[in-house]
C-alpha cells in the first residue's frame, strides 16, 4: 500500500537579516476597487444616520428656541452681536422675556442704538439696571438695544411679538432728531424682521407689508437678491431652527467663525467674554482732547442739513422733508401698538453745543422740537431728553462723547424714562389688571 507523503508547508519568507517577513494585509489590495465593492457600501444605514442626525438637530433647535440660556443678561455686547458675526434670534429673546418675567409684570423692552445699549457705561452702571431698580417689582426691564440700530428694529420686533400674544409691554427707544427708519430694518439687523415675520410672531399689518414690498421693489438687483435669500433662509429656519441651534451652541459651547475682535480665542464660547467698557476720559480732555471730537462735531453740525434751508430770516424747516419723515414714522408700527411706544429724542453735551454757532444751535433745537412733534403726530409718545427737569439737567460729565452717556448720565436717563414709563403704564391701564391683556 502506497502512502502519500504529507504536503510540506513552505517556510515563511525571510528578509536579508534572516528574520521572518510577512507582507502587510494591505499589500496588493486595490483600494479603489474595494471601496466601490457593493459589499462595502451600506446606503441604507448611512441614509438613516443622516436623517436621524438631521431630525435630532431640528428637535434640539426647536427646544433651545424656547430656552433662555443667556445667564445674568444685562445687554448685548460686541461678542453677542453681529459685530462679531453672532446673530441672536427673536425666538430666544422672546423666550428670555417669558422665562424671566411674570404675566403680572409690565415688560419694558428697551431698543434703539448704542446710546440706549449703554456704550460709555461699565457693566456695573448700565442705565437700564438703574431703570429696573427705580421701577420696582411690577416691571421687568430688558435692554435689547444694539449699536447702530434704528429706533424701531431688532428690539421692537421682540416687543411686538409679545404684544401680539397679549403681554403687557412698553417699548422705549432713542432716536436722533431726524431719524425714522424702514419698517423692515437695515442691512445689519433686518434679519430679525424676517425672522419674526416668517415665524408668524408679528401682528398682521397690510399697511406695513405694502411698505416693505415697496422698499424691496425699489432696491437694486443685488439687494433684492439678498432679501430673497434672507426670506428663504428664515422660511427654512422656521421649520428646522438651525439658527436657533447654532446661536445656542455658539453662546454656550464653541464658536467657530473667526473675527478680528476674537482672533486671540476664536473658538471660545461667547458667554465667556466679559462685558468691558473703557472708563471715559477726564472731562477736561474728553471733548477737545479727543482725536474724534472734530469729526463728531462735524456730524453734529450737518446731520439735519436736509431738513432746513437758509433764508434771509434764518434757518427755515423744509416742509416736505418733515412731512416725509412723519409718513415714514407712521409706517414703522401697526397703529394699535403705537400707544405702547415711547421715543426719547437724544441730546448733546453743553460743551459740544458751545463749539458751534448760535444759528446751528438754534437749528438743532428746532430739529429736536420738530422731531418730537412728528413722532406724536404719527401716533407715538415722545419726549426730548433735553426736556428733563432742571435738577436732572444733563451736563458735560454725563456724556462720554457728543452722544453717549456715562454712568452719571445713565442715572439721569433712567430717572427720566422711569417717570414716563410709570405714567404710560397708568394711562394704558396696565397697573389696574394683573394678568394678560
Amino acid at each position: 500500500m502506497t502512502v502519500a507523503a504529507p504536503e510540506r508547508k513552505s517556510a515563511p519568507p525571510q528578509n536579508e537579516s534572516g528574520a521572518d517577513f510577512r507582507p502587510s494585509p494591505l499589500r496588493g489590495i486595490d483600494l479603489y476597487e474595494q471601496l466601490l465593492h457593493p459589499g462595502m457600501l451600506r446606503v441604507g444605514p448611512c441614509l438613516v444616520g443622516i436623517i436621524v442626525g438631521f431630525l435630532a438637530c431640528c428637535i434640539a433647535g426647536s427646544v433651545v428656541a424656547k430656552t433662555n440660556f443667556y445667564e445674568n443678561f444685562h445687554r448685548f455686547t460686541d461678542y453677542t452681536s453681529p459685530v462679531t458675526l453672532y446673530y441672536p434670534t427673536v425666538s430666544q429673546m422672546v423666550a428670555m422675556v417669558n422665562l424671566q418675567s411674570t404675566p403680572n409684570q409690565t415688560v419694558v423692552i428697551v431698543g434703539g442704538n448704542s446710546i440706549f445699549n449703554g456704550v460709555g457705561q461699565r457693566a456695573s452702571e448700565i442705565w437700564t439696571d438703574k431703570l429696573r431698580e427705580q421701577l420696582g417689582h411690577d416691571y421687568a426691564v430688558f435692554n435689547f438695544a444694539s449699536c447702530g440700530s434704528q429706533p424701531f428694529e431688532g428690539a421692537y420686533w421682540v416687543a411686538e411679538s409679545l404684544l401680539a400674544r397679549g403681554r403687557k409691554v412698553l417699548y422705549v427707544t432713542v432716536a436722533m432728531p431726524t431719524a425714522g427708519g424702514a419698517p423692515e430694518g437695515g442691512k445689519v439687523y433686518g434679519y430679525l424682521y424676517w425672522d419674526a415675520h416668517e415665524k408668524k410672531f408679528l401682528a398682521r399689518s397690510p399697511q406695513r407689508d405694502a411698505l416693505v414690498e415697496g422698499h424691496v421693489a425699489m432696491m437694486g438687483d443685488k439687494e433684492r437678491e439678498r432679501i430673497a435669500e434672507l426670506k428663504l433662509r428664515m422660511q427654512l429656519d422656521r421649520l428646522v431652527h438651525f439658527q436657533d441651534l447654532w446661536t445656542a451652541i455658539g453662546y454656550t459651547q464653541i464658536f467657530t467663525v473667526w473675527t478680528q475682535p476674537t482672533e486671540a480665542s476664536p473658538f471660545k464660547a461667547r458667554r465667556l467674554y466679559a462685558d468691558l467698557q473703557p472708563d471715559p476720559a477726564p472731562v477736561a480732555s474728553r471733548f477737545a482732547g479727543s482725536p474724534t471730537f472734530d469729526r463728531e462735531l462735524s456730524t453734529l453740525r450737518g446731520y439735519c442739513d436736509g431738513f432746513f434751508e437758509i433764508q434771509p430770516t434764518g434757518w427755515q424747516p423744509r416742509r416736505q422733508s418733515w412731512t416725509n419723515l412723519t409718513t415714514e414714522m407712521k409706517g414703522l408700527v401697526p397703529d394699535q401698538f403705537k400707544r405702547n411706544c415711547l421715543v426719547i429724542i437724544a441730546s448733546n453735551p453743553p460743551y459740544s453745543l458751545s463749539k458751534i454757532t448760535s444759528a446751528e444751535r438754534g437749528r438743532i433745537a428746532a430739529a429736536t422740537a420738530k422731531s418730537e412733534q412728528c413722532w406724536k403726530t404719527a401716533g407715538y409718545h415722545a419726549v426730548a431728553a433735553a426736556a428733563a427737569s432742571a435738577t436732572d439737567k444733563f451736563e458735560d460729565e454725563d456724556f462720554k462723547d457728543c452722544w453717549h452717556l456715562t454712568g452719571s448720565g445713565g442715572t439721569k436717563m433712567a430717572a427720566l424714562v422711569a417717570q414716563r414709563v410709570a405714567t404710560l403704564n397708568q394711562e394704558l391701564g396696565f397697573s389696574d389688571r394683573g394678568g394678560n391683556q
